[in-house]
């Protein structure tokens, strides 16, 4: 997957960049090599603006990698992360990476984030510089407490917010 990034990162009419997997199947796979071309990528590219890396299995490791491209990148509005096995501690890289970004669009749907992790993303909806107006937590394993908190987010802050999805999650238990 390097060899494509880098491949990319040479294109100068490019601005919406899909290699995740449909489904469960897990094909495509980033490695470290990819996680940081990626990371290069997004830093120099001034153009993708959707990005949709989904189930590559990024985890915590390539999610550190790849922080800093998010952080970097001037064009970003949209990130599709859903089933990428990103924890309450990844969740923490992703949120301190997007604090300042203009992100209107995250799927972090599929992903064991918990209590702990969507709290974090709580806080960047609360602090952040954005303008988020989708936001996809579905199956994400949090609790009613938490999506209190989320409510209070978006009460406080995030009043652009057209679409959330926070299906499949713990309510009621």
């Amino acid at each position: 997957m390097a060899l494509l990034f880098d491949s990319v990162a040479k294109s100068t009419s490019i601005c919406s960049l899909s290699v995740g997997n449909e489904g469960s199947t897990n094909r495509n796979r980033i490695g470290s090599l990819g996680a940081k071309s990626l990371s290069n990528l997004l830093q120099r590219n001034h153009l993708i603006s959707l990005l949709d890396i989904r189930n590559l299995n990024i985890g915590f490791e390539y999610l550190q990698i790849m922080a800093e491209g998010f952080a970097k990148s001037n064009s970003l509005v949209y990130i599709n992360l859903s089933r990428n096995e990103i924890t309450a501690e990844a969740s923490q890289i992703l949120s301190q990476a997007l604090l300042k970004k203009a992100i209107e669009g995250l799927d972090l749907s599929l992903n064991p984030l918990g209590d702990l992790g969507v709290r974090q993303i709580c806080q960047l909806m609360i602090h952040g510089s954005h303008r988020l107006v989708r936001i996809d937590l579905s199956n994400c394993s949090f609790s009613n407490q938490v999506g209190n908190n989320l409510f209070s987010a978006i009460v406080g802050k995030s009043n652009n917010l057209i679409r959330l999805n926070i299906a499949g999650n713990l309510f009621g238990q």
